[in-house]
């Protein structure tokens, strides 16, 4: 496993203070508050990404409109 990097971000006082207060309340350090913050961040860009990818296959015009009762050319899923 990689170790873990550093980084350098910065972060206007009042948002720090939220920030410090928040991890104080949650008893984990400024660190674990703003990885989980980021991770959350990214699996939100995630599901976006994946909502917007099943809404532009369900708009497509290859994908069949309704379920056949029996296979033919023009709706060959069963």
């Amino acid at each position: 496993m990689e170790a873990d990097k550093n980084l350098r971000v910065r972060i206007p006082p009042p948002l720090l203070a939220n920030v410090e207060k928040a991890a104080r309340a949650e008893q984990i350090t400024v660190d674990e508050l703003v990885r989980d913050a980021v991770e959350r961040r990214l699996e939100r860009r995630e599901w976006r990404d994946l909502l917007a990818f099943g809404e532009k296959r369900a708009k497509s015009p290859d994908r069949p409109r309704r379920m056949c009762r029996r296979p033919s050319p023009r709706c060959p899923i069963p």
